[in-house]
């Protein structure tokens, strides 16, 4: 991770934080959470939002205006409020940072944990709980399962569980056993050999 990326992150915890521990505190978390979940949607949804908020020349208070006409009267007041803390420091360029902070905020505080499974074909659901129940029986955590396909990867399948990444995948293997291939050839090769191939 970019010292700047880890910097961002750190800045989107310490917003996702206070609001995380307001909402509990006012016993308004699921509204608060319902808010993050639909806002996280929006940005997946609309990539030029992120874009917008990531412009210099677009002032902060332009900015806030924007989220004001949208969303007041549509998500908690807190939340809102937590859009105008970041506009008067100039920090809504964090905002997906912040979202993805409060969800895993969230999901550490609700003893959850994300699974990210990609495979190079459709998985059953039978196969899907099957992977969840395992997972959750090694971490000790519900597992909140996301599954999507990737046809590149040939067959196998990618884990991302937090910070851990396993690759499965055939394209892993087959690179790893190129890898190995190469090494096993030219460790047999003589220093002359090797020249003059």
């Amino acid at each position: 991770m970019e010292p700047r990326e880890s910097e961002l992150l750190m800045v989107g915890r310490v917003y996702a934080t206070a609001l995380y521990d307001a909402a509990l505190a006012a016993g308004k978390l699921a509204d608060v959470v319902a808010d993050m979940a639909a806002l996280g949607q929006l940005l997946v949804a609309t990539p030029r939002l992120k874009t917008f908020l990531k412009v210099a020349t677009i002032g902060s208070r332009e900015k806030c205006k924007l989220f004001d006409d949208a969303l007041t009267g549509k998500v908690e007041g807190m939340t809102l409020a937590v859009f105008h803390a970041m506009a008067r420091r100039d920090r809504l360029d964090l905002l997906p940072e912040f979202i993805a902070a409060f969800a895993a905020i969230h999901d550490e505080r609700s003893n959850r944990v994300a699974l990210e499974v990609v495979s190079a074909v459709p998985i059953d659901s039978t196969r899907q709980e099957q992977i969840r129940t395992a997972v959750a029986k090694a971490v000790g955590r519900e597992v909140m399962l996301k599954v999507s396909v990737n046809p590149k990867l040939l067959g196998g399948a990618q884990f991302r569980l937090g910070d851990l990444f396993v690759d499965n995948s055939t394209n892993y293997r087959l690179a790893s056993m190129k890898s190995w291939l190469h090494a096993q050839l030219f460790s047999q090769l003589s220093p002359q050999k090797a020249i003059e191939a």
